[in-house]
């Protein structure tokens, strides 16, 4: 390994590739659960939205439906 002096800053010259960071490994280990959590939220969200047009549609009792909003 060699370095080499810039104006600005220090650079070093590896043979190989760097290892991954850390960000970077949790960031490959996680994605799929976040966006299997991030589905999950849009149908939750989504089947509430429903519930809450529905008890609006309905005339339903104004504290039911300021429940479903919470």
């Amino acid at each position: 390994m060699t370095t080499a002096t810039i104006i600005d800053f220090d650079t070093q010259t590896t043979a190989r590739a760097p290892e991954r960071i850390m960000p970077q490994k949790v960031g490959s280990a996680l994605w799929a659960p976040m966006f299997a959590v991030s589905l999950m939220g849009f149908a939750v969200g989504f089947v509430l939205a429903i519930v809450k047009a529905n008890l609006i549609a309905s005339g339903g009792d104004p504290l039911d439906i300021a429940a479903v909003s919470q």
